[in-house]
Parts: structure tokens; sequence; C-alpha cells
């Protein structure tokens, strides 16, 4: 594990920043498909992001961890609180389980412009959090596990600039339910191959329900669909990336116009090396892509 417990000064600052009203952008990466670069779309906007000088969380909501994998932060010490923790007990402070990103021995990261890379790890005990909160519910700031997250960002972690989640591919995980209503913005990586519109369709009516659902909680605002981004696009797809575009385009879904994220070498080899695409080559189209994609997040 090369991330690190967030330093003190980290803490302070967050703690001003959210005294003075800071309200922190939530964007959830979500697809109820796997296998379709939500965790690497996003890895790749929250180091963008802390290019710019913002300080992002990210959050591992899928039980295969493969966000703090990539990132180097699987827990080494079972002290270490992980998003378990967080939502089975969210009167906890989670700054607790926030750990910073800082690269790896061969490829450290400072920020430069004063960002900073956070992340709550992931668990894959995380799909049992619902029924052990349900058992302990009484004890608890809250009654309905579906608010756990709001609760935890509004409560905890209203001093980031960005929170970015990483939602797992289950339609039927009651963690994603409780994503929907803390999110502001959703971002749905699609891959060209097995798009359809019909699916589509089916996530817009789930995020229509979503934000429905929001006044019996007493919530206020809605999640809204950022975009569609067509992903990990191989070379003999190109045409048909066209395809799926022009289809959002018809149907007035949004999208970021022609732009689709290509699949590339370095794509599926950083993760090995535990770093974003960025930082194992710049110069990747891939990480140029989502580099323009972070910018339409500012």
């Amino acid at each position: 594990m090369t991330a690190v417990q967030i330093s003190p000064e980290a803490e302070i600052r967050l703690a001003e920043a959210a005294k003075n009203g800071n309200q922190p952008i939530v964007v959830n990466n979500a697809n109820s498909k796997g296998g379709v670069g939500k965790t690497t779309q996003t890895e790749e906007l929250a180091h963008r992001l802390a290019e710019q000088g913002k300080w992002v969380l990210v959050m591992d909501l899928d039980g295969q961890c493969n966000l703090t994998k990539n990132l180097d932060a699987m827990p080494t010490s079972p002290k270490q609180p992980t998003m378990h923790a967080v939502l089975t007990e969210p009167g906890m402070d989670a700054m607790r389980a926030v750990v910073q990103y800082t690269g790896t021995t061969s490829r450290p990261v400072r920020y430069a412009n004063g960002g900073g890379l956070f992340l709550i790890p992931g668990a894959k005990t995380i799909t049992k959090a619902p029924g052990e909160f349900f058992g302990t519910r009484a004890r608890q700031p809250i009654h309905d596990f579906k608010l756990t997250i709001h609760h935890v960002i509004t409560s905890w972690l209203m001093g980031f600039d960005f929170i970015l989640l990483d939602s797992s591919p289950d339609p039927d995980s009651e963690v994603n339910d409780a994503a929907l209503l803390a999110t502001h913005e959703v971002l749905v990586p699609v891959s060209v191959e097995s798009m359809s519109i019909d699916g589509v369709m089916e996530f817009l009516a789930i995020l229509r329900a979503s934000n429905a659902s929001r006044p019996s909680f007493k919530l206020t605002g809605q999640a809204h669909l950022k975009a569609l981004v067509p992903s990990k696009v191989m070379p003999d797809q190109v045409e048909r990336a066209g395809e799926v575009i022009a289809t959002l385009a018809q149907h007035n879904i949004p999208h970021f116009g022609d732009l689709y994220v290509p699949y590339t070498t370095a794509g599926w080899k950083a993760p090995d090396d535990r770093v974003p695409i960025a930082l194992y080559r710049p110069d990747d189209a891939a990480a140029l892509v989502y580099q323009q994609i972070a910018a339409k997040l500012l």
C-alpha cells in the first residue's frame, strides 16, 4: 500500500473549507454493465481534477475493489476503516477512513497547484453493509440505509471540491441506491459494442425514479445525467462509436459531442503499475480524452 493516512494539515484545510461553506460536487460514475471503463474513468478524472488544484475524494463502492487496487490502497491493517465501515456506522467520523494517494515508489505523485487525490478504500464485504446497518440502525443518526452516503458526505466530507463515486455494476445494489441519492451529476461510460438505446433508457428510468424519491427523504435537488461516454473503443470500432454518438444526439441524450475514449495499450498496462494512465504515459490518447472530460466538470 503506497497510499498514506491523511495528514493533520490536510484535515485542518478540509475542516476550514467545510466551515466556510464549501459544497463538493458529487459525480457518480455508473453503469449496470461491467467492463465498460467505469473504474478507469473514475480514477483518471480524479487524477486530472487534482492536477487542476482540486481536492478530490474517490469512494470505491464496488465489491471488486478495482479502484482501490489500481491506486495501491488496499488496507494492510484490519484497523484501517473502509467503505464497509463507513456505511455500517455512518455516525463515525468518515475522515478516519480517508487515505491520500501519493503514487508509487517509482512514480511518486505530488500535485501542482495545491491539488490532492484521496480515497476511501473499498471492501469485498460491502454488499453486506445494508444488512449490518439494519441491525444497528437504532443507534445510528439516520434510520434508512439509502441516506447513508448523503449523510456521510454532508456530515464529514464537505471540505472536498469533488467527490467521485465508483459504483457497482449490480443493478439491484442497495449501495448504488444510496449513491444516487447523494449524487449531483452522473457520468455513464458505455461500450459501443453492446450499447443499445433500450439499455440507456432503462438506466434513465432508474435515475428518474431515484430523483422522484428524493422528496420522501426530504432531499432537495436532482441527480443530473452529465453525459454518456463511449469508452474502450477499439480501432475497428471507431465507425461504430460515431453511430452511437449519432444515436445519442438523435434521442437528445447528453454526451460530449464527438468525444469517445479509445482503448489503448497504456490503458490496460497502467493498473498493473498502480498509477493512472496519465502518469504511465502522459501523451496516451485515452489519457488526453479524460483530460478533456475533466475540464467539462470544472
